[in-house]
């Protein structure tokens, strides 16, 4: 190297030119640029990750198990409070059904005695109808021939009374005149005493005269009075012995009548209570036929010939149009985070979600406190059923999803550094 070196120093420009071409220019030192320009690309890219990890939200979804249950509980379930057996059916799953259509015919113990009791009750009710109706009816043509007895003294009672009133109209009338004259002779005498014209003798007896007048016609006049007055007071006890006969098949019917309403009450009694505890029906020898209460479809129909569970479904019917509902909890390490109106979006077992699509809804009815199990229940109100709209019903299990927020990545990335440090420092 050095030997060419020493050859190329005395070499003239002409001899250079003759030499070197002007590709054989040694370059220039590049690096410094290529650096730049690195650092240059690489802040523009951290520069985008930040604005894209600033504004950019990611998701935090949750995912809970759901039923599908009956909006508006418009099924109405048959159970009864005890075993019993159904006869037999009337209906299929799917037979619509009016009010009083006949479903059922079923039998059981308890039943079977409340049935007895009502039938006992019955006749015991036609024995005292057929048996009161006969003694009312010999004591009704008792109070008759009694009757018939007292109105015909009564009516003796009035005609004498009217003879008497007759009489005494007549001689107190006699009796009046008489005094009348008798009054008029005092009063003559009276004045021709005081003027003297007659003695003191025939004045007293004139005066003697008037005073037995006046006390005849008041005795006589008190007399007929009290004779009427006792003969009117026997007719009245004739009536109050009348009333009194009355009044005595009245009470019997009375009495025969609260009797025989006591067994209607009791037999509405226990027709009340069979009602109660297992719907409206028709008596049927030892059993039962139900009936439906509503208007709506089968939807279910319990075993026949065999006995059924206490409170076991015999029968379902679907009342209405049927709208469903969604039931879940939330658990308690996420008490708090949901709200009402949260969009959920809902995913049936039975119809995979990439293939049918899901059903959408809303957060509701959010419970304010825990259940036994710590959890909060709430239910999603279903408003677009998608593809799905036939083929949902109730107790169809799957998966919900919602959204608890939506947080950037770098929110994400240092919420994690922060919780790496806080865990590392404590």
């Amino acid at each position: 190297m050095e030997t060419e070196k020493q050859a190329y120093e005395g070499l003239k420009p002409h001899q250079y030119e003759d030499i070197f071409f002007e590709e054989d220019v040694p370059l220039d030192d590049v690096r410094d640029d290529i650096k730049r320009t690195w650092v240059y690309y690489g802040g523009a890219i951290i520069l985008l990750f930040i604005l894209l990890g600033s504004f950019i939200k990611i998701p935090r979804q949750l995912e809970l198990g759901f039923v599908i249950e009956d909006k508006f509980n418009s099924e109405q379930i048959i159970t009864i409070d005890e075993n019993i057996i159904i006869d037999s059916l009337f209906v299929e799953v799917g037979d619509s059904v009016e009010y009083g259509t006949p479903i059922a015919i079923i039998s059981g113990l308890r039943l079977n005695q409340l049935l007895a009791d009502y039938k006992a009750l019955m006749v015991n009710l036609d024995m005292r109808g057929s048996q009161d109706s006969l003694v009312l009816l010999a004591r009704k043509e008792q109070r008759y021939r009694v009757n018939k007895e007292l109105d015909n003294k009564v009516s003796a009672l009035n005609f004498n009374i009217e003879q008497l009133e007759t009489t005494k109209v007549h001689k107190i009338n006699e009796l009046e005149n008489n005094f009348k004259l008798l009054s008029t002779d005092y009063e003559r005498n009276k004045v021709l005493y005081e003027k003297g014209v007659i003695s003191l003798f025939d004045f007293e007896k004139s005066e003697r005269d008037y005073n037995t007048g006046l006390n005849q016609y008041l005795t006589n006049k008190s007399e007929y009075e009290k004779e009427i007055a006792n003969l009117a007071f026997a007719r009245t006890n004739l009536n109050e012995q009348k009333k009194r006969s009355t009044s005595l098949t009245s009470e019997l019917e009375l009495t025969f009548a609260n009797q025989s309403q006591s067994l209607k009450n009791q037999a509405n009694y226990l027709l009340d209570l069979i009602k109660k505890h297992y719907g409206a029906f028709d008596i049927l020898g030892n059993s039962i036929v139900l009936k439906a209460e509503k208007k709506g479809v089968i939807s279910y129909k319990g075993p026949t010939g065999k006995t059924t569970p206490r409170n076991s479904p015999l029968l379902k019917i679907y009342s209405g149009p049927r709208y469903y509902k969604a039931v879940a909890s939330i658990p308690a390490s996420l008490i708090g985070r949901v709200r009402d109106s949260v969009e959920v979006k809902l995913k049936l077992t039975p119809y995979p979600h990439y293939d049918w699509g899901f059903l959408t809804g809303e957060v509701r009815n959010l419970s304010l406190t825990p259940n036994p199990d710590g959890e909060l229940p709430f239910e999603v109100e279903i408003e677009d059923y998608g593809k799905l709209h036939s083929y949902v019903q109730k107790g169809m299990t799957g998966k919900l999803s919602m959204i608890l927020e939506e947080r950037s990545f770098l929110s994400y990335l240092f919420s994690k550094i922060k919780k790496e440090y806080f865990e590392a420092s404590n």
